[in-house]
């Protein structure tokens, strides 16, 4: 199983600079960065900063090679919402020694995703709003739109990567996200759709 960050395709992220300039760029993700909704999030170190930055998850649902954009939604078999946990106190020790950042939002248990659904649930799936609900009862209404639509994500994922059956792409990640602390209880939906739900300690 493969998973595919995109880093550079959320309208925030395409100000003028490096990420914004060139081919999509994305991260490869372990498997071992998956948890379910409805499981427990423990924070690696409670003297870190972190923050959960919700995006769209797409599943997989057929073998693929070089798809040609008319053909991609034929892969696309489910879909939900996801919080990519990132640690923002290694993020920035990273940066400042011009390291690779992988480090900070790769570790176990970084992805939350919710229940996965079928793509023709929904309308359209290049432009959908999520809402994240937390104890305090604050809300954060994301809209999760891509800068490049998801048929020519996907077209540039398998130019060099061979899609198979439950692979993930992540084809939209906003630069920032809602900070964590322990105590939190926070629940997402997908245009509507209550699909997530996470503790955080």
């Amino acid at each position: 199983m493969k998973i595919f960050a995109l880093v550079n395709n959320h309208p925030q992220q395409c100000a003028p600079g490096p990420l914004a300039e060139g081919p999509l760029v994305w991260d490869m993700l372990p498997d071992s960065c998956l948890l379910r909704s409805g499981n427990i999030l423990f924070l690696p170190d409670l003297t870190h900063r972190y923050e959960a930055v919700p995006t769209l998850a797409v599943k997989i649902g057929r073998l693929g090679k070089s798809v040609a954009p008319r053909f991609a939604y034929r892969y696309v078999a489910e879909v939900t919402v996801a919080l990519h946990i990132r640690d923002l106190t290694r993020l920035d020790a990273l940066r400042e020694a011009g390291l690779p950042w992988s480090m900070s939002w790769g570790f176990d248990r970084s992805l939350v995703t919710g229940n996965f659904v079928p793509a023709d649930d929904f309308a359209a799936l290049d432009d959908m709003k999520v809402d994240v609900t937390d104890t305090v009862s604050r809300t954060v209404a994301d809209s999760l739109g891509m800068t490049i639509d998801l048929p020519h994500v996907i077209e540039a994922v398998s130019r060099d990567n061979t899609l198979k059956n439950g692979d993930l792409i992540l084809p939209s990640l906003a630069p920032s996200g809602l900070v964590l602390q322990p105590g939190q209880l926070l629940s997402a939906s997908l245009d509507g759709y209550p699909l997530l739900e996470v503790k955080i300690k």
